[in-house]
């Protein structure tokens, strides 16, 4: 993909992508009825963008496929299709075409940022959106849609409180990455208490999870400046959420911890059971799954999810599309900025072991995730250098 580089396609739809994303963060609250035609937009402009680039890549170089990352991205979409052609019953749009879409929508998203240049110009783009985001998440939070939800927690008229805090999390990571950028001005006041406050909301959300990687990241920008991420963190953060099904439903099944509490909240939250009456799904000779029952709906749990929808063979080319995607771009890591976006991709993992919505569902998602494997990558060769030849 990186022969489109200097191409400008991808930076339309970076800026719009992310105008769709601050849009729906308004949208989704107040139930508009045109959240579903700004959901129909992102698939349109996200496809649209990336079959161009690639049909002027097979013109130019009679090149199908890259690198080893687009073997897998294709594997894993030729898995799937397998998968809805080979099941039973009724297709629906909105259901089954649409659950496809957005699964396959972020992996598609992290090809694209790759063309995008990573200069001052985008990473001011990126910064100034995620303030206007900041401040429509603390409006939210002084108005009844705070807690709109059936649980005392914080909901800001989001799905859940689990989804409402990786969001808090990933905007509150983006302006901390960049947060000196804006000098010694009334700007960085403000965002510095953006920050503060994101930090209390995440808090008031309950998810032990994204306030754990919240804490880690601030301690880590304060602190860990000369600290790098050991490799072998990524692998285990990746498999962590298929980990996390086995030891838990093990944990609930025995009977040992049912009155442990982590933080205040008790370990069991009655997804245990849930997870139990789906553990056979894991099973090997689950080798497509049945995207048709299935359709990438959230179970809470990113690998169950997509081990039902495309099964065994479509998790194995998902864990190496993104392991060798997140190997590729640690390798040219060296600042602090692309530490804290792998921290923040990881978290999305680890997230992922009890809210599936990040990895399966698509939509804005797809470019705030993407954001950050665009950040994790930097810009270690200097291509923005060489594009100012071509301007």
């Amino acid at each position: 993909m990186g022969r489109f580089r200097y191409i400008h396609l991808p930076q339309l739809y970076f800026k719009a992508m992310w105008m769709f994303a601050l849009l729906l963060y308004i949208l989704i609250p107040l139930q508009s009825s045109i959240v579903g035609l700004v959901y129909k937009g992102i698939v349109l402009v996200s496809f649209g963008c990336f079959f161009v680039l690639f049909i002027k890549r097979v013109n130019e170089s009679r090149v199908f496929v890259g690198n080893k990352e687009e073997v897998c991205f294709i594997l894993l979409v030729m898995t799937v299709l397998t998968s809805l052609m080979s099941g039973s019953g009724m297709l629906s749009f909105d259901k089954h075409i649409m659950g496809i879409v957005g699964f396959v929508e972020m992996p598609l998203a992290i090809m694209l940022m790759d063309c995008v240049s990573y200069n001052e110009e985008n990473t001011k783009f990126v910064l100034y959106v995620n303030i206007l985001i900041a401040v429509v998440f603390s409006i939210l939070s002084m108005t009844p849609f705070a807690y709109s939800g059936i649980l005392d927690c914080l909901y800001l008229g989001y799905s859940n409180p689990n989804a409402t805090a990786i969001y808090l999390l990933l905007n509150q990571a983006i302006l901390i990455m960049f947060l000196q950028m804006l000098g010694k001005t009334t700007l960085k006041c403000l965002v510095i208490g953006l920050c503060m406050y994101e930090e209390y909301l995440i808090y008031l959300t309950d998810s032990r999870t994204c306030l754990f990687v919240s804490i880690a990241i601030v301690v880590y920008y304060l602190f860990g400046k000369k600290i790098k991420i050991p490799k072998r963190i990524i692998i285990a953060a990746v498999l962590f959420p298929l980990a996390f099904l086995f030891i838990y439903t093990n944990m609930y099944a025995s009977g040992k911890y049912v009155d442990l509490q982590i933080l205040g909240k008790e370990l069991f939250s009655g997804r245990e059971v849930y997870f139990l009456s789906k553990m056979d799904i894991l099973s090997w000779k689950n080798v497509l799954g049945n995207v048709r029952q299935y359709y990438f709906t959230n179970m809470h749990n990113g690998p169950l999810a997509i081990i039902a929808s495309c099964g065994v063979l479509g998790y194995i080319w998902w864990f190496l599309f993104y392991f060798w995607t997140i190997q590729q771009y640690y390798r040219v890591a060296r600042s602090q900025v692309q530490y804290i976006a792998l921290a923040a991709i990881l978290g999305v993992f680890i997230h992922s072991s009890s809210e599936a919505v990040l990895i399966v569902g698509g939509a804005h998602y797809s470019i705030i995730v993407a954001t950050f494997f665009w950040i994790l990558k930097g810009n270690p060769y200097g291509y923005d250098i060489e594009r100012e030849k071509y301007q």
